[in-house]
């Protein structure tokens, strides 16, 4: 045996990347999700099409590539031209399975269905500040580790593709209860604010109103932060501090090269932006607990001078969020965000009341008796479960969720 030619080897590595693109499958014909687990049709579309598309623009380059190689060009120009076209097929592969990883999830069972019904909160808080129009398809996940992220619509992957739908990535470890919220309402706020164009215009405002300071290098973590404020109201800030409660040697860091404000302040300034948006005591108490929890004197005493200086801008900083006039917008982020129907007494009574209401009212309601004691965890997390999914099951249009056999009592304490 003499084994495969140089150029043999090459075209032989070509065709099994065609074959392998023969073997890529829709998801709508390989998965096993129940129906109410399912991504909204707009976002499975917006998926396949992108997959089509991308086994489009590679089959008829392994092909003029393979044409090219029956002349046996030198083997090491076949070797770097395959090289390149390898690349390109790892790279759709790399896109594959980000959504492979995110639709794939929906066929555990209950994850695919709290998934779906996650989805539909996310476009509820999507919805409060981002028209129907220019609302792109939004698809959640679950993953390993403490932090959510989102990989946003209508940016680009490594390989220079557009993504058509936004991905929120969520930690398993908030799964089940309202801090869940917190982390969905911000991860949507990156995405409204770059839909709205807010980053810039906060960005130059911020730098002008405390020059030499970190907000403006902050401001897209800020903003992410007001808007889930804006959405859920007081549980958006205690799910921010579960987050961030860490060891103090975190707490303090002192780096302001991050884009992640300091934990310290951070939640501090949740609390000032919740003290306009929504006045109420609740917010003052909230801000005293956390400082309890991480007493100034305890930082360590090279970088305390920074956090006190950080602390005495917060009241500035905060009335320069709510305050601060956007162009695209025609008025303020708070007058377009806030509703007096996620004020904290309408929270309250919404709660007591147990009416139907909408996802993200019904989860800020849940997250403001939480936050007033009114609501046991672990009576929170079973509401939670019938809630995400009585929406998946709406969602799906195919039924109606049948009434907890606990009827209007197992929400309370």
């Amino acid at each position: 045996m003499h084994g495969l030619s140089p150029c043999l080897l090459v075209e032989s590595e070509a065709l099994a990347l065609l074959a392998r693109l023969g073997r890529v499958k829709p998801f709508s014909l390989a998965e096993t999700m129940v129906p109410a687990a399912a991504p909204s049709v707009a976002a499975m579309r917006a998926v396949e099409q992108h997959v089509a598309e991308s086994i489009d623009a590679l089959v008829p380059e392994l092909e003029r590539f393979l044409d090219w190689m029956k002349e046996c060009p030198e083997p090491h120009l076949a070797q770097e031209r395959f090289s390149l076209l390898r690349l390109r097929f790892n790279l759709f592969l790399d896109r594959f399975d980000v959504y492979s990883d995110a639709i794939t999830q929906r066929s555990e069972q209950p994850i695919g269905v709290w998934l779906a019904g996650l989805d539909e909160l996310a476009e509820d808080m999507l919805a409060v500040g981002v028209s129907a129009a220019e609302r792109p398809p939004l698809v959640c996940y679950l993953d390993r580790g403490r932090g959510a992220a989102i990989r946003r619509a209508r940016t680009h992957f490594s390989d220079g593709e557009l993504n058509p739908l936004a991905l929120v990535r969520l930690p398993r470890e908030r799964m089940i209860g309202s801090g869940i919220g917190s982390s969905l309402a911000h991860e949507v706020g990156h995405q409204g604010v770059a839909l709205l164009g807010l980053l810039e215009p906060a960005q130059r405002a911020l730098s002008l109103s405390s020059p030499g300071s970190p907000w403006s290098h902050w401001v897209s973590e800020i903003l992410a932060d007001f808007w889930a404020v804006a959405c859920l109201g007081v549980s958006a800030t205690v799910g921010l501090l579960a987050v961030v409660t860490l060891p103090r040697a975190f707490v303090f860091r002192s780096g302001e090269s991050d884009v992640h404000p300091t934990p310290y302040v951070r939640t501090l300034l949740s609390a000032a932006i919740g003290a306009r948006l929504f006045p109420d005591p609740q917010w003052q108490r909230l801000a005293d607990t956390w400082r309890k929890l991480y007493p100034l004197d305890a930082a360590p005493r090279d970088v305390r001078y920074q956090f006190a200086a950080r602390e005495a801008e917060l009241g500035a900083i905060a009335d320069a969020l709510v305050g601060l006039r956007f162009p695209s917008l025609g008025r303020t982020l708070a007058e377009h965000l806030r509703s007096s129907a996620r004020s904290p007494s309408r929270l309250r009574a919404l709660f007591m009341s147990r009416e139907p209401a909408s996802p993200l009212a019904a989860l800020a309601a849940l997250g403001q008796a939480r936050a007033d004691g009114t609501l046991a965890p672990e009576a929170e997390a079973l509401r939670l479960d019938e809630l995400l999914r009585i929406w998946a099951l709406q969602r799906s249009g195919l039924g109606r969720y049948p009434k907890s056999p606990e009827g209007d009592n197992h929400g309370r304490q």
